[in-house]
């Protein structure tokens, strides 16, 4: 497992791009020539720019269809810069380098497979596949590895009694959630070293992929931590050390049960919220020290994803339901001095007051620097900030919104006065691959 540690999935797959590119370049010249004017239109249909006004931003009703039906899961890698997909008869690659998302590197199984789960390891060429059928190939009972410069399925795993609803990876350690039971691998030999067993399920959701009751620290060199909660009853959640294969800490984040986690890129910090209002902590990890309460709005909104950044950890970007999309500064702890308690028999005065408290949190929520409404933002999504090479300044803020049918959001703020410079929108699964 140790080649797969250094070599980036760009320099894999750059030369055999070049090579294709020769290969059609001479039929395809005249073909372009003739219809310059006709791809150059279709281009500006296929991709919508909108200024300023995100609200008023609509799907082609054929991209709608599409996506119900060929998108059947998406993960990106933890630096941010690839996505993967994977479809009804294979997976796709795409690359967020270079603006705004290019597709790099596709394969379709023979005869087709569906694929249930797809995960990048870091920016090497190593995938780890989980397909929704059985067949000669892929399972959705056993993992099986997929090498991108070779094009070839190279390993698996022997299969699990029942199908695997959840796998997390960081360059050491492998996570499988399978039959109440979280699985914990070697990822450099791939031995199995623990296995955590559980009463309940303790995944509630169908759409495993997102942020939800199981993360792994994307750090792999310290501060390597699952976290997760043990019930769907509660808001407890236990942190654990995959390194050392020990409990750290016990955290009591939320009253009711919990909805969504997700863990910063050094480890140390962890965001949850609650599915019953919508309330967002912060914690210190892995002593568990509440640094920050952020009201998301007056109003009860699910949230449908959330993400640190990268560069810092000093920012969170949270979605709701609603379409909104905030930001939150993370430079000062807003520490509550509130005594949390529970109360039986609450009247309907008291009920009036709590609703009149969180609308009086958020308009002094002085944490929220930005918030983008964009209309069609509908159901669970993925949510990162773009940071690093495709960023030309410190100025510039882009976050990426990846929605649970395939479509991406890229918005870009001005990170100075916070205004929206443009939105753009794609459907993943209909953009081709460079010749």
């Amino acid at each position: 497992m140790e080649k797969y540690k250094d070599i980036e999935v760009e320099d894999l797959l750059k030369s055999e791009l070049k090579n294709e590119q020769n290969e059609n370049k001479p039929k395809e010249e005249n073909k372009n020539n003739l219809k310059q004017k006709e791809s150059s239109n279709g281009e500006k249909k296929s991709e919508k720019k909108i200024h300023k006004k995100a609200s008023n931003f609509n799907f082609e009703e054929i991209e709608k269809e599409e996506a119900l039906n060929q998108v059947l899961y998406i993960s990106y890698n933890h630096e941010n810069n690839y996505i993967s997909l994977g479809t009804l008869s294979g997976f796709k690659i795409f690359s967020l380098i270079k603006s705004p998302i290019e597709l790099i590197f596709q394969f379709q199984f023979e005869p087709k497979e569906p694929i249930k789960i797809i995960e990048m390891l870091n920016i090497t060429q190593l995938l780890i596949l989980v397909g929704k059928n059985e067949s000669g190939f892929l399972s959705p009972k056993k993992l099986t590895l997929f090498d991108l410069g070779q094009k070839k399925i190279i390993d698996s795993l022997n299969p699990y009694n029942t199908e695997i609803k959840l796998i997390r990876l960081n360059k050491k350690r492998l996570i499988v959630y399978v039959d109440k039971t979280i699985y914990i691998y070697n990822l450099l030999n791939m031995k199995l070293i623990h296995s955590i067993k559980f009463e309940e399920d303790i995944i509630s959701s169908e759409k495993s992929f997102y942020q939800g009751q199981i993360c792994l620290s994307p750090n792999s060199e310290e501060n390597n931590y699952l976290v997760y909660s043990a019930s769907q009853c509660h808001g407890l959640i236990k942190v654990y050390d995959v390194l050392f294969l020990t409990y750290v800490n016990f955290i009591q984040a939320h009253k009711g049960p919990l909805f969504k986690m997700c863990i910063n890129s050094k480890g140390n910090l962890i965001a949850s919220c609650s599915k019953n209002n919508g309330s967002i902590k912060i914690f210190s990890l892995p002593k568990g020290e509440k640094l920050f309460k952020f009201q998301r709005g007056y109003t009860y909104n699910v949230i449908t994803g959330m993400n640190f950044n990268i560069m810092g950890s000093h920012k969170l970007v949270v979605s709701s339901g609603s379409g909104n999309i905030h930001v939150f500064e993370l430079d000062k702890p807003n520490k509550s001095n509130e005594k949390e308690h529970t109360v039986n028999n609450e009247s309907y005065m008291n009920k009036i007051n709590k609703i009149y408290q969180k609308g009086k949190d958020y308009l002094n929520n002085k944490n929220i620097t930005t918030t983008v409404n964009i209309k069609d933002l509908k159901g669970e999504n993925i949510i990162f900030f773009k940071e690093g090479k495709g960023i030309e300044t410190k100025n510039i803020m882009n976050i990426i919104i990846i929605t649970s049918a395939g479509f991406l959001f890229s918005v870009t703020i001005d990170a100075v006065n916070y205004s929206i410079n443009n939105i753009y929108e794609k459907y993943l699964d209909s953009i081709k691959l460079k010749k």
